[in-house]
């Protein structure tokens, strides 16, 4: 850390929590979905989810990401198929999966300006949605 361009050194150091296979997911979330998926006045309101990572968050279950997301009902999302945002161990009916992996259709994310599938996104999050009890 380049402590003369601080105001002051950060308390803890930062970075994504958790072990190789909830960073790759949590930093994926964060990066691709955060932007629009958060707390702020400028995110997406009505799905009260907030994918985005705060640096005093330093364990996994206290992400954003974890609370808002995992093993928690779809606000507005409700496929036949899918039955939770990110439903432990069973990557094949959280529908952020479900939705990472569409293209073409209103299920679609990110909604805008992709027309293919990021396969390595996909595959981070299904293994971090495998890894949970």
């Amino acid at each position: 850390v380049d402590t003369e361009r601080l105001t002051h050194a950060p308390l803890t150091e930062i970075g994504v929590p958790g072990n190789a296979v909830e960073r790759a997911a949590l930093g994926y979330l964060h990066i691709n979905c955060g932007t629009c998926h958060n707390a702020s006045r400028d995110g997406v309101p009505q799905t009260d989810m907030n994918l985005w990572l705060d640096v005093d968050q330093t364990s996994v279950e206290s992400t954003s990401a974890y609370l808002t997301a995992v093993g928690k009902a779809n606000k507005i999302f409700n496929d036949q198929h899918v039955t939770a945002r990110i439903e432990p161990g069973v990557p094949d009916t959280s529908s952020i999966l479900y939705r990472m992996s569409q293209r073409g259709n209103n299920a679609q994310m990110p909604p805008l300006a992709s027309d293919q599938v990021d396969e390595a996104g996909v595959a981070a999050v299904k293994a971090w949605i495998l890894s949970l009890p």
